[in-house]
């Protein structure tokens, strides 16, 4: 039987002390930020944020199987998968969200070749997309047009879903209950626009779904819902676009983060999106917004370790991005 901490106000405090517990669900959702690039090098660490405070450092959750940069990842409300990245080939990671602890493997992906890095996800409540991304054949590092599911309650590989319209690595990923959108990106030799979208229960090719603001990659992108948000990217641009997941169509204006930032991530409850804001391995800065308001980002908190191109979700939506 977990203890009780109810003498304890701080709710961010009753998470610290109750670490490896169950979590108390009327604390309500937690954001994960998983991975990254830190002064020290690639890292394994997990932190969580508390979505409902006003503000919320990061707590250490767990470590990851090994450490990663670049990787890609999503999550339903019970489980989060963190697949790929730069030194771990093709493994795909997952770790339980009501207790904290360290990841188990999953399973491997279905199209790389060494390695794979750079893929964005997205989720419904049951599956979920790692999507383009690129790896060291041919080319050397050139974008793909990789898209790969898996079911997140079943460990195993994953199986191929189609393809990209537009091969593209470091994009976004946002996903309401049933679309799943891929947003920026880079292509051949540039930024990319283009926002793409698949069908998240019947496996595809992708459709163009509309363009952004600001052609970009390395974004930090998230959804309610409803509304999907790309924060964010290359050259260290402070925008935030948003579109209104039911409906294709470019993407508008929704605000300002407090400073330009790329190589970013971020994560969503119904109400309230963290966004890791980042651009070299010494920030650990997080900002906040409302989603179904725009406006301009707030600080909203730090990571327990400055690092990015961190994988990020949150349990209280089914849908994850990095």
């Amino acid at each position: 039987m977990a203890p009780s901490y109810s003498g304890v106000w701080n709710i961010s405090t009753q998470y610290q002390y109750a670490s490896g517990w169950p979590v108390d669900a009327t604390l309500g959702p937690r954001g994960f930020f998983a991975s990254g690039s830190a002064a020290s090098g690639s890292t394994n660490i997990v932190d969580f944020v508390l979505m409902a405070a006003g503000s919320s450092n990061g707590t250490d959750f767990g470590d990851l199987t090994a450490t990663r940069i670049k990787a890609g990842g999503f999550s339903n409300h019970t489980r989060g998968l963190i697949g790929g990245g730069d030194g771990s080939g093709n493994t795909i990671d997952f770790i339980g969200l009501t207790t904290a602890g360290n990841a188990s493997d999953f399973g491997d992906f279905a199209n790389y070749s060494s390695f794979r890095e750079s893929s964005s996800g997205f989720a419904s409540a049951t599956r979920g997309v790692f999507s383009g991304g690129s790896d060291n054949t041919g080319g050397g590092g050139e974008s793909k047009n990789y898209m790969d599911y898996v079911t997140i309650a079943s460990a195993a590989n994953a199986t191929d879903f189609g393809n990209l319209a537009t091969a593209v690595s470091q994009a976004t990923g946002f996903a309401s209950t049933t679309i799943g959108i891929t947003s920026g990106g880079y292509e051949a030799s540039s930024s990319s626009n283009v926002m793409q979208s698949v069908t998240i229960a019947s496996a595809g090719n992708a459709s163009d779904f509309g363009d952004l603001t600001v052609a970009r990659f390395g974004l930090g992108g998230c959804a309610s819902a409803t509304r999907g948000l790309s924060a964010g990217g290359t050259g260290g641009t402070d925008t935030i676009d948003f579109v209104t997941i039911a409906s294709a169509g470019n993407a508008s204006d929704f605000g300002d983060l407090s400073k330009a930032s790329s190589s970013n991530s971020a994560c969503a409850d119904s109400t309230k999106a963290v966004i890791a804001t980042g651009t070299n391995a010494s920030t650990n800065a997080l900002d906040s917004r409302i989603i179904a308001s725009t406006g301009n980002a707030t600080d909203f908190g730090d990571l327990t370790v400055a690092r990015i191109f961190t994988v990020a979700f949150c349990n209280g939506v089914p849908s994850g991005a990095s």
